[in-house]
C-alpha cells in the first residue's frame, strides 16, 4: 500500500532504472524472509499480445516492467479502443485501481514479450476467471493462514527513527547489496522495517533439563 500511495501521489509517472528494479527485488526478498511484509511477489513472463490486465476486473496486483513494453488501452462502451500510453521497462502499472479500490479502468496488453515483477497482498489462489464477473479477491499464504500467526513475539521496538542509518549501512556494502541510500522513499522503508520483534527465551535450569533439551533437539533433527 505504501508503494501504491507513493506512485499515485507522484507529480509525474515514475520510471525506475535497472538498479532500482534490482534493489526492489532484493528488498522484497529480504522483507519477506524476515517477515517484515506478508505481501507476495513474483516475476512472470508474458508473450506478445497477451492481455496482462483486463478492463473491469478486480485490481489486486501491482506490476513493474523489467523487460519489454506494454500498451495501455481504454475500451469504450461501444467497443472502440483508444491507446492511452506505451510503458517501457522501469514503469509501474496497476496502481490506480488498488489505490482507489476500483476495478481496472483499462486493458494492459504486452506489445512484445514482457517480464514483470508482480506484487500482491498474499499468495494468489488457483485461477478463477477474469473480467467483471470473476472473483479474484481471494489470497492465502502457503499454509492457508496468516504468516504472522504463531510467531510468538513478546516484545516490539519502534526503530523507525533509525531507518536512514540502517539503509546507509546497507548501502555501504554495495558488493553484497546494490542499494543506494536514497533509492526508496523513507515512508516505505519505515513501513517495512520500522518495527523489530523479539521473542523472550528463558534459560534451562540444571544439567538434566539441559540434556533433555539436547535430546529433543537431536530428535527433531532426525
Amino acid at each position: 500500500q505504501q508503494l501504491v500511495q507513493w506512485l499515485v501521489q507522484a507529480e509525474k509517472r515514475f520510471r525506475g532504472t535497472l538498479d532500482f528494479a534490482y534493489a526492489l527485488i532484493l528488498l522484497c526478498e529480504e522483507a519477506t524472509l524476515l517477515r517484515y511484509s506478508s505481501d507476495h511477489f513474483d516475476i512472470n513472463w508474458f508473450p506478445a499480445d497477451f492481455l496482462i490486465i483486463e478492463q473491469g476486473e478486480a485490481a489486486n496486483s501491482l506490476y513493474l516492467i523489467l523487460t519489454g513494453t506494454v500498451d495501455v488501452i481504454r475500451e469504450e462502451a461501444d467497443g472502440t479502443l483508444h491507446v492511452l500510453a506505451r510503458l517501457e521497462p522501469g514503469a509501474f502499472f496497476g496502481e490506480e485501481g488498488i489505490a482507489h479500490k476500483k476495478p481496472r479502468n483499462a486493458h494492459v496488453v504486452a506489445a512484445e514479450n514482457v517480464t514483470c515483477l508482480i506484487f500482491s497482498p498474499g499468495t494468489p489462489t488457483a485461477f478463477l476467471g477474469r473480467g467483471e464477473e470473476a472473483h479474484m479477491t481471494e489470497f492465502t499464504d502457503v499454509n492457508g493462514q496468516d504468516e504472522s500467526y504463531g510467531m510468538g513475539a513478546t516484545a516490539c521496538l519502534d526503530v523507525s527513527p533509525y531507518i536512514q542509518q540502517k539503509i546507509a549501512a546497507i548501502a555501504a556494502h554495495r558488493s553484497q547489496y546494490a542499494v543506494e541510500a536514497d533509492t526508496f522513499p523513507l515512508p516505505i522503508l519505515q513501513e517495512l522495517m520500522g518495527q523489530e520483534y523479539f521473542v523472550r527465551v528463558f534459560p534451562t535450569h540444571g544439567k538434566a533439563e539441559e540434556e533433555k533439551t539436547l535430546n529433543e533437539f537431536r530428535f527433531l533433527r532426525l
